[in-house]
Formats: structure tokens, sequence, C-alpha cells
């Protein structure tokens, strides 16, 4: 999910701010990225992702490969780049995708 913070350029985005105001009855308020961030100091909440959920994902995904899960691999894959935007996670999981449409891999990348 992207918010109105980062891409202030889409229209949905805008159109669904726009409608939750209205419904809301109250203004839209502008944050910085600066306001954001004294926001969730002061809230005590990290802007990364936890580090166990990554482990987690990150074992569950290679677990998933061992095992020739290609499914349940992917979606943890997916979990763990979605968070981590990793390089490494992005070719694995472009690996996964390929097994899952019946590619064969080639010998040398």
């Amino acid at each position: 999910m992207v918010s109105g913070h980062y891409d202030n350029t889409s229209a949905n985005i805008q159109s669904e701010l726009y409608y939750i105001q209205e419904m809301n009855g109250e203004e839209r308020v502008n944050l910085t990225g600066d306001d954001i961030d004294e926001i969730l100091e002061a809230e005590g909440i990290s802007p990364f992702a936890d580090r166990d959920v990554l482990g987690l994902a990150g074992s569950l995904a290679n677990n998933c490969v061992a095992n020739e899960q290609w499914q349940a691999a992917e979606y943890f894959l997916e979990i763990f780049y979605d968070l981590t935007d990793d390089d490494e996670a992005e070719k694995e999981l472009a690996k996964v995708r390929r097994k899952i449409a019946g590619e064969e891999e080639p010998l040398y990348s």
C-alpha cells in the first residue's frame, strides 16, 4: 500500500483521500516525513520491518524452496522482498516464479 505522502501524483490516491475526508467530515492533514517520524517515535513504532518477521519469512521461504513447495516459497519470498527490497530475494523470487511456470533454469546465470 502506498500512502499519499509518497505518491501525491496518483489520481486514485487523491480521490480515496478526498472520499475518506468527506466521510469523516474532517479536514485532510498533510504530514511531512519529519512529522511522520515524530509521530512514530512518540508512539514507539519502528518505521522498519521487524527483524523477527524478516527472519521468519526468510526461513520459511528457504524451507519451502528446499522442499520444492514453490507456491508457498513464492508467498514467503514476496513478503521478504516487499519488506526489504533485497536484490538476492528478488532473484530467488524470479527463480521460484520460473519454477511455478514450468520453465527450465539455465545452467549458468
